[in-house]
């Protein structure tokens, strides 16, 4: 087996790839190097003395800095060597000029799109569930789970499982009463309480950009009432991400009811008077051009409102790999059909 690892011929540190002993002779490049002390696994060492002030380096760059003479076979640990990295010279440098790639092969082809007034193009139709205040996670997840099975868009395995098991049947799940509206999500957190007002105002703004979203049909919004995220401080993020935003908007605030009973009563009353409404929209043909995709970390597509965000909503690398080998469109896209995972723009 390979003891050690020179990555770079430049590199005056070698890898130890399994654990070695103090005076160990190591070989590398017809130089014999006497280990000073013992090097664990996965530690360097060093290939010369290094003094005070001198550079080591890895991957044929500087990666740290002598605060200590270091004799050559020496282990480099917190107590010897800094961080360091050397400056980046950029005169040489030759200005990025980003080319458009020909996308005339995808001119003519279309996805099926849900249309809103100001003409934004989402992928779905969903209504949305926000607290302001994360003690009013717990009353946006009621809501969540009262509509989603009433409503034909969650079942139970679990308990229809149980139930078989003890000789009941399972529920069938109930016909979709709303077959435009393509879920409920509720988004949940751990803010809106306390904190600076700028805390406040952050997550304002986050939770308006969620509710201006083009995938949202319309949105039911509870609060505490004691909060520093107030219902005014949400409206005013509202109007500074869309002056013109006017989707439907259930405002709650609980210390307004005698009851948290009938407040959530009439959340699933007013909440199910917009259904209606929000279910009059259908998908039509739109251009390819009208489909935004949102990334993060090199490729990994945004699924927000593919899940309810507390369940964890980013796509997997496979979904990644696979959009990228079909040149970024979706199967589903591509094909002009509906899917269940759309994309965030």
């Amino acid at each position: 087996m390979q003891k050690i690892l020179r990555i770079d011929p430049k590199d005056n540190l070698i890898v130890a790839l399994r654990d070695l002993a103090q005076g160990d002779i190591i070989e590398n490049d017809g130089q014999r190097i006497q280990l000073v002390t013992d090097v664990p696994a996965k530690h360097k060492f060093t290939r010369e003395p290094v003094p005070v002030g001198g550079i080591v380096t890895l991957y044929g760059v500087p990666v740290g800095k002598a605060v200590a003479p270091l004799q050559s076979g020496e282990r480099i640990t917190v107590d010897n060597v800094v961080h360091y990295a050397a400056e980046v010279d950029l005169s040489d440098a030759v200005p990025y000029m980003w080319k458009a790639p020909d996308v005339s092969r995808w001119a003519n082809r279309t996805f099926d799109g849900v249309i809103r007034p100001d003409g934004r193009v989402g992928t779905a139709n969903y209504w949305l569930i926000i607290p302001l205040v994360f003690c009013e996670n717990r009353n946006a997840l009621k809501l969540r789970d009262a509509l989603e099975r009433t409503l034909g868009y969650a079942g139970d395995h679990l308990a229809d499982f149980a139930r078989s098991l003890v000789g009941g049947t399972g529920c069938a799940p109930a016909p979709r009463p709303f077959p435009h509206i393509d879920g409920i999500r509720a988004i949940t957190h751990n803010g809106g309480c306390g904190g600076t007002a700028q805390d406040a105002w952050t997550l304002c703004r986050m939770l308006a950009a969620y509710a201006d979203h083009p995938n949202v049909a319309g949105l039911t919004v509870f609060s505490l009432g004691c909060e520093k995220a107030q219902i005014g401080l949400f409206q005013e993020a509202l109007r500074e991400r869309n002056l013109g935003f006017d989707k439907p908007c259930i405002l709650l605030r609980q210390q307004d009811w005698s009851s948290e009973v009938k407040m959530m009563e009439e959340a699933v009353r007013k909440t199910l008077a917009h259904f209606k409404n929000a279910d009059l929209v259908e998908r039509r043909p739109v251009p390819l051009s009208k489909l935004k995709l949102g990334v993060k970390c090199g490729g990994r597509l945004f699924r927000h409102f593919g899940q309810s965000c507390h369940r964890g909503s980013f796509g997997s690398r496979g979904d990644a790999r696979r959009r990228v080998r079909s040149g970024g469109i979706p199967r589903a896209v591509r094909r002009g059909s509906q899917h269940d995972f759309p994309l965030h723009p």
